[in-house]
């Protein structure tokens, strides 16, 4: 694995790939290290859902999609009341759709379950990613919470988001979270 010489934080393991133990070893050194500096950087604060939501859209715009805040999927057919989702992000006729809970817990994984089959329904192209403050991180792959998260990610196609004002995850499979597949980090804006 290399960066390239600017520091600006690119990768050269393209997202999705099975990482050999040695890349996984040191995908999770920099992810530990990104959290770490983060985790100085905020102090004792906590971001709130606008924080998130802003810090998820500027690196989703910075990595080429277009970006709508607080919209409904877009739909041919009209349909009364039209979810209102934190960011779509449009990348080529795909959309990322992200739901943002501040903290995590049975309720919102239930929340989620139930919002996955409206983009199956809707006739567009693209995912539901749960997103939530890096530091919950740990409860996603941990814990009660664990095997309900790899069903929802395996079964449902959920895909989760960990966020910082420093860096981005986004995690398309369960794999990607633990780190044993690269998912796609974006970091380095200042």
């Amino acid at each position: 694995m290399q960066q390239n010489n600017s520091g600006d934080g690119v990768l050269d393991i393209p997202p999705g790939t099975k990482l050999k133990l040695e890349e996984s070893a040191a995908v999770e050194e920099l992810f530990s290290n990104l959290v770490d500096e983060a985790a100085e950087l905020r102090g004792d604060t906590t971001p709130t859902r606008i924080t998130l939501r802003n810090s998820i859209g500027r690196y989703l715009e910075w990595a080429g999609a277009d970006i709508a805040y607080e919209a409904a999927i877009p739909t041919e057919e009209y349909r009364s009341p039209a979810k209102i989702f934190d960011i779509i992000a449009n990348e080529d006729d795909w959309l990322r759709i992200v739901e943002i809970k501040d903290t995590i817990s049975s309720h919102e994984l239930d929340d989620m379950q139930n919002l996955l089959p409206q983009l199956r329904t809707s006739g567009v192209e693209g995912k539901i990613y749960l997103a939530t403050d890096i530091f919950n991180g740990f409860d996603l792959v941990s814990g009660r919470l664990r095997d309900t998260v790899i069903r929802l990610m395996s079964e449902e196609d959920m895909g989760v988001i960990l966020a910082d004002e420093l860096i981005v995850v986004i995690c398309d499979n369960y794999d990607q979270l633990m780190m044993d597949d690269m998912p796609t980090i974006l970091f380095g804006l200042g």
